[in-house]
């Protein structure tokens, strides 16, 4: 046969109510299966819902930590690149201060001398060389006594170091001794510099030699208080010396005697030998009042023919005789002069302290009406002040 011809057919047939039964069965069930897979469906897309949203929040706090975690790491790199900015600033600074510091050692006009703990000298700069005479090599590794002058005793350099280790600087003159033996005054400054918690690292001592500028001060103040002529001290001098003399007398209740000594018969010197032969006259007689007393003290000229002495310290009357005894021969002896011999003599008024007066004022005054009754009573000769 072909395909397609009919050739014959089967009947089927079914109750109705059962047909029926079994369609509405079908259903339930496509209605149960949709339902189920609705629910799985519900059931997966809320799982994967969840799961996404979890997921998510993880993703969040993942990136929360990791932000947190950069900041940090970031703030850590800031600080190290801070602290190593830090770092390499003060290094610089260092080099720039040590620069500096060499640069100043090496042009400084002041000697610097550097030692370690054990007082060896370590370095010292050009200046040092210049001012001592010593070539670093010659006093590298040795004590600074090496510039000793041997004009200070052990007191002095005890009291030095006692104000170093309690202040941790000194300053003061001091006498030092160049290479080639001469002694220098240096205006002197050290100081002890801790470089770790232990204590002292290093000294530091500079100076300056101060000895001409000394030198020169001295001659001014020489000049200022002494007479030009015979290099005695003036009336200021003078007058202070009587203070200083006063203010011990009254403190240890010492004696002391002033006197006032003048030339007799100068005037006719002057007028028939010259002006000349006055000044060496002087000049002479100031050598032989120095002669004629002790070392501690104190002949002047007031002016003119006029001299004053203060006799420090006497045990008493008979001790100032002697000298005015002394003094009074001394003077009484001829001077040879460039013009020729002169011939004068000396009258000398004394006054005590306390005796004759407990100041200034009142000793001179009395000093001085006792050199005029010297001379009302012949010249050549010596009279104490008494009281009336």
């Amino acid at each position: 046969y072909k395909l397609g011809d009919i050739r014959g057919g089967i009947s089927v047939t079914m109750p109705a109510a059962r047909a029926l039964n079994i369609r509405e069965q079908q259903r339930q069930r496509i209605l149960l299966f949709h339902g189920a897979a609705a629910l799985t469906i519900a059931a997966l897309l809320h799982f994967v819902v969840a799961r996404t949203r979890r997921h998510l929040i993880n993703l969040r706090q993942l990136a929360g930590q990791q932000d947190l975690l950069i900041a940090e790491r970031t703030h850590e790199l800031s600080v190290a690149n801070s602290s190593l900015r830090s770092e390499i600033d003060e290094r610089k600074y260092r080099e720039n201060e040590l620069k500096i510091s060499a640069a100043v050692m090496e042009n400084a006009a002041e000697g610097i001398m550097v030692t370690d703990s054990d007082n060896r000298i370590l370095r010292v700069n050009p200046a040092f060389s210049v001012i001592s005479g010593f070539r670093p090599a010659e006093v590298l590794g040795k004590n600074p006594n090496v510039l000793s002058s041997g004009r200070h005793d052990d007191a002095f350099y005890t009291s030095m170091w006692e104000t170093i280790n309690q202040q941790g600087r000194w300053s003061g003159d001091i006498w030092n001794r160049r290479k080639d033996g001469a002694a220098i005054l240096c205006s002197m400054a050290i100081s002890a510099i801790s470089e770790h918690e232990s204590g002292v690292g290093r000294y530091v001592a500079t100076f300056t030699d101060i000895t001409k500028r000394k030198e020169a001060e001295d001659q001014l103040r020489h000049r200022a208080s002494s007479d030009p002529l015979t290099d005695l001290p003036n009336r200021a001098l003078f007058f202070d010396r009587l203070q200083q003399a006063l203010s011990q007398g009254r403190r240890y209740s010492h004696t002391f005697a002033l006197l006032y000594v003048d030339l007799d018969h100068f005037k006719a010197v002057n007028d028939e030998m010259g002006h000349a032969a006055g000044d060496q006259l002087l000049i002479e007689t100031a050598r032989r009042l120095l002669d004629a007393v002790r070392e501690s003290d104190t002949v002047a000229r007031l002016g003119g023919d006029e001299f004053a002495i203060i006799l420090a310290r006497v045990q008493g009357k008979r001790e100032v005789e002697e000298i005015a005894q002394r003094i009074v021969i001394d003077l009484d002896k001829p001077f040879n002069l460039d013009a020729g011999v002169a011939k004068v003599s000396g009258s000398i008024g004394i006054a005590l302290f306390p005796q004759a007066g407990e100041d200034a004022d009142r000793l001179t005054h009395n000093a001085d009406r006792a050199l005029y009754e010297a001379k009302g009573s012949g010249r050549n000769t010596y009279r104490f002040h008494t009281p009336v």
